[in-house]
């Protein structure tokens, strides 16, 4: 089961520190995501500005020698559900998927 990791904002300032981070390697984006642990097409996503955000951006501070950005600050209610999740068993954590899942379709629903 994938971890969950908080994402965290990307904006074209960040991008281009990232694209001259890899000129200066010598690196190309398949090289970034290697490091990284994912897929090229993440790492193209990212630095297109198809994405505004991303999970990775730690991971590829940490590939860049850069200092991690803080963790994005949650609404408690998110940081709570999170907690509750982490406490959680594999069956317990189905149950509870099925039933936000049916939340979810119910408030989809019109009036």
């Amino acid at each position: 089961m994938p971890r969950i990791r908080p994402a965290h904002a990307i904006d074209d300032a960040w991008r281009a520190r990232v694209r001259r981070a890899l000129d200066t390697r010598g690196w190309e984006q398949v090289d970034l995501a290697r490091a990284v642990k994912c897929s090229p097409s993440i790492i193209s996503e990212l630095l297109s500005g198809k994405k505004n955000q991303s999970p990775y951006v730690p991971d590829i501070h940490i590939a860049l020698n850069w200092t991690p950005p803080l963790p994005p600050v949650l609404p408690e209610e998110t940081e709570e559900l999170i907690e509750l999740w982490q406490q959680l068993d594999d069956m317990a954590k189905g149950r509870l998927l099925e039933r936000a899942r049916a939340l979810a379709e119910t408030s989809k629903k019109p009036k």
